[in-house]
């Protein structure tokens, strides 16, 4: 019979671009799904499943980190 571990779990840490890139998803996800009223910090965080402080931390807030949207799309257009 296996009896659930009762050692905490270990968090598996990412580097600081991964985490750029999954805020940056989610908050895309979070504009598809929303539209700028959709796109809270609490609603990007929650997508992401990290803490809201991680994108003051790596953006300065929402507006940086829809600056960084704005400049995916426009790298993914120029590729075209």
């Amino acid at each position: 019979m296996n009896e659930p571990s009762s050692a905490p779990r270990r968090r598996i840490r990412s580097s600081a671009q991964v985490r750029r890139r999954k805020l940056v998803d989610a908050g895309i996800q979070c504009l598809q799904r929303g539209g700028i009223e959709g796109f809270t910090i609490e609603k990007i965080a929650q997508t992401a499943e990290v803490s809201g402080g991680l994108i003051s931390y790596y953006f300065d807030g929402r507006d940086g980190l829809l600056l960084a949207i704005y400049e995916r799309l426009l790298d993914g257009l120029a590729r075209l």
